[in-house]
Parts: C-alpha cells; structure tokens; sequence
C-alpha cells in the first residue's frame, strides 16, 4: 500500500476521533481489545490490517512531533506577548 499525504491526513482524522487509540484518559485506552477493535475499524477503511496501521501511525508519530512542538511553542510565545503587550498599556 503507497500512502499519500491524504490518506495520511485520513489516517490522523480517523485517530483523532477514536480517543481510545491515543489519549490515555480516555477510559478504554487500557483495554487492549477495545482498541484492537477500533483499530480493525479504522483498517477497514483502508482496506488493510490495524496492526499495519499501528506500526504506519507509530512511525509517523516522530515526523508530526517536531512541527506539533514548533506550533505549540509558537502559541505560547505569541500569547506570552500579547499578555505582556497588555499590561504595559501599549
């Protein structure tokens, strides 16, 4: 299977709205056969297996990082000023 950068984005979309793939609050995050279930859900849709798509989503994880951590410290930079800004009347 080629993957293409939209097939990638459909891949983080489908994560982002499965919570018990990713986020370790949600409730089913610990279960592992609710998440093998949400995973072979997802792998339907891209007519693979989710073990393919878990070891396709653990190595883009290193890639998204860096310009996630970029963004995020971009956020606080920019609102670090616009607090600061604030307070000085200017």
């Amino acid at each position: 299977m080629e993957w293409t950068d939209g097939k990638t984005f459909d891949l983080i979309s489908l994560y982002e709205q499965n919570h018990c793939l990713y986020d370790v609050a949600d409730k089913s995050y610990h279960n592992r056969f609710t998440k093998k279930n949400e995973l072979n859900e997802v792998a339907v849709h891209f007519t693979t297996t989710g073990m393919f798509l878990k070891l396709h989503f653990c190595l883009l994880h290193p890639l998204y990082l860096p310009s996630l951590k970029h963004k995020v410290e971009e956020q606080y930079l920019q609102q670090h000023l616009n607090s600061s800004n604030s307070e000085d009347g200017y």
